[in-house]
């Protein structure tokens, strides 16, 4: 009997994840490439991106030299991929998988799944780019946020980045205080000067990178890098709380997560975060993501298998959590 597997892609602006289950609930294997948000980097990039996932999320789980010679079969595949087309997603499977069903989305389904995969709530998703997304206990749901680097994101990685730069820009003509942020910007763009780092490539999952390095000098002391953090914890607040509002849940003790690679920043951002979703709604719960994005792309690769997960294969999933989120936080 030919044993029935899921697989599900998660992708972005910076990387994307491939995961690979079997009907008990069992990770197999999981890969990553490259950025798959069409919106930013070239169609064959982020096809690219998707194949390289996907063999190495085959390769894990030992189905690389089957596939070379026959795509695997699979029930299900679920894509939560912003800005990247079903061609696309289909491209970069093509001659590895085979599957019965696919479907293709935006990331807001599956971030809010994984945070909350029986319930309802309020999720604030910061990653390259940021969004959120809840749902009221009667079903409704909102959304806000997802306009992207030049009409949105903020609190994102991209937007803590971007200011990041700024300061370092600002800090070499002696127009604001120095910053340890300085000397982490000549170094990750590989340049002496700071005028220089403008013919770098400033891409913008280059740009959301220097996110980390805002992160570490807040963590290391840094005043302008810890405000920096604290301006965008107060912007993912007020997109959490803009939720609530909409939703008519304040006062009602609603569960708000906060999920995505921003949520690991340094404690300056979730601080401010908390703080201003509490000005908003104190009867509000911060409660962490019960699964990253990734894992709830992986839930809804089930539902559209139409295999049911029980409490007993629940359990194996959640087990695995841990792995999915280290594999998805590395850079």
């Amino acid at each position: 009997m030919r044993e029935e597997l899921v697989a599900a892609v998660d992708g972005g602006g910076t990387k994307t994840v491939f995961i690979i289950a079997d009907s008990s609930g069992r990770i197999l294997g999981m890969g990553k490439g490259g950025p798959v948000n069409a919106l930013f980097v070239p169609e064959g990039i982020a096809v690219e991106s998707v194949r390289d996932a996907a063999r190495g999320g085959l390769g894990q789980a030992g189905f690389e030299a089957m596939a070379a010679d026959t795509p695997l079969h699979l029930r299900a595949v679920y894509a939560s991929v912003p800005g990247a087309s079903r061609e696309i997603i289909e491209s970069g499977l093509s001659g590895l998988v085979l599957y019965d069903a696919l479907k293709v989305e935006g990331d807001d389904h599956a971030t809010f799944r994984g945070a909350f995969p029986e319930g309802h709530g309020v999720c604030v998703l910061a990653g390259t780019g940021s969004f959120a997304i809840g749902r009221s206990p009667d079903g409704r749901i909102l959304t806000a946020g997802g306009w992207g680097p030049l009409l949105g994101d903020e609190g994102s990685g991209y937007a803590i980045g971007l200011a990041g730069l700024r300061i370092v820009a600002l800090a070499s003509e002696g127009r604001c205080e120095a910053t340890a942020l300085t000397g982490m910007a000549l170094e990750m763009f590989e340049v002496e000067r700071a005028r220089d780092i403008i013919r770098a490539g400033l891409v913008r999952e280059k740009i959301a990178g220097f996110a980390t390095s805002v992160s570490l000098a807040a963590s290391q002391g840094d005043n302008i890098a810890r405000r920096i953090l604290a301006d965008a914890g107060r912007d993912l607040g007020l997109l959490g709380g803009h939720i609530l509002k909409g939703l008519g849940m304040v006062g009602h003790g609603c569960n708000v997560a906060l999920s995505g690679g921003v949520s690991r920043a340094d404690v300056a951002l979730v601080n401010s975060f908390e703080t201003t979703l509490e000005e908003i709604d104190r009867t509000c719960v911060i409660a962490r993501p019960k699964l990253s994005p990734a894992g709830g792309a992986l839930l809804l690769a089930y539902d559209v298998a139409g295999m049911e997960l029980d409490a007993s294969k629940m359990k194996t999933l959640m087990d695995c959590a841990t792995q999915v989120r280290e594999l998805c936080s590395q850079a």
